[in-house]
């Protein structure tokens, strides 16, 4: 987690960052679940900013496979 201070207010980016060794074709859906889930802690601990905005979050899946990712990507 890193944060600037922009416009006079503390702005928070998460990076999620998941480690894949095979490819899974539900990789996509499990980020969303992981940034859903972020997103509803930092809803119940109140930790919005000052204009009720969640942060945004990054998710990244760094593949060190043998076999080439044939799972669905951004394109």
């Amino acid at each position: 987690m890193w944060r600037a201070r922009i416009g006079g207010e503390w702005v928070y980016v998460y990076i999620l960052l998941e480690f894949q060794s095979r490819p899974d074709k539900w990789m996509a859906l499990r980020m969303q679940v992981y940034v859903g889930l972020l997103y509803q802690d930092l809803l119940a601990q109140h930790k919005l900013s000052k204009y009720g905005k969640l942060p945004p979050v990054l998710p990244i899946v760094l593949y060190h496979g043998r076999r080439a990712w044939r799972a669905a990507s951004a394109s």
